[in-house]
């Protein structure tokens, strides 16, 4: 992963983590941070970089709890 990627990630995945943990659940406030923070994220990215970015954004996403394995390869789709 290069460095752009992980810069990107690491940027925007607190903001979701904090969002996930003040909601605790798929609330209108929760899909606005998280749209805006992929945006942001994948700006400017080419678009294979920017898949790359929408799949860590699922890790995290992940680790939250906030979706199950199985819908991990759905992810990008979903913030693309």
């Amino acid at each position: 992963m290069s460095q752009l990627i992980q810069t990107r990630v690491a940027e925007v995945s607190g903001r979701i983590s904090a969002a996930w943990q003040a909601e605790a659940a798929w609330t209108p406030r929760f899909n606005q941070v998280l749209a805006a923070a992929a945006r942001e994220a994948c700006r400017d990215l080419h678009a294979i970089d920017a898949e790359e970015v929408s799949h860590r954004l699922g890790l995290v996403l992940l680790d939250l709890g906030a979706i199950t394995r199985a819908q991990l390869p759905r992810v990008g789709a979903f913030l693309g």
